[in-house]
């Protein structure tokens, strides 16, 4: 933690705090840094980009701060297939199968190569 210690306020130090703790698989601790990230005004690029925040926040059963994020970086960018796939599976989880579908396959609009849309697809049962 010694760039936060250095400068509290930085957010790209809390994203990578965020990411340092997803990787040893401590969600909720990994969903509270990236909240300070984000809350300190990141680039939206990120969460185009890099998923980590997607990932905690689905683990830790923050289902609707996943859709929250999503819908605010499709807001900016429409052509975020992970975004799609995020919030396909928090749809999902709030047994709104039928949005969570949707969410799948206009993923694998954007990148037909897209195996984690294909996995989903695959894992509810239905096709591209």
């Amino acid at each position: 933690m010694h760039e936060i210690e250095l400068d509290p306020e930085e957010e790209f130090s809390w994203f990578n705090l965020g990411s340092n703790l997803l990787y040893f698989e401590r969600y909720i601790e990994a969903a509270d840094a990236y909240d300070k990230a984000l809350n300190l005004g990141l680039p939206w690029r990120f969460t185009r980009y890099q998923f980590g925040p997607y990932i905690a926040y689905f683990h830790s059963g923050r289902t609707e701060d996943v859709i929250a994020l999503a819908e605010a970086t499709l807001q900016r960018t429409a052509k975020a297939e992970e975004a799609r796939l995020w919030r396909g599976w928090a749809y999902y989880r709030l047994g709104d199968v039928g949005t969570a579908i949707e969410d799948f396959r206009t993923a694998l609009i954007i990148n037909p190569n897209y195996l984690d849309a294909h996995y989903a697809l695959e894992y509810l049962g239905v096709g591209p």
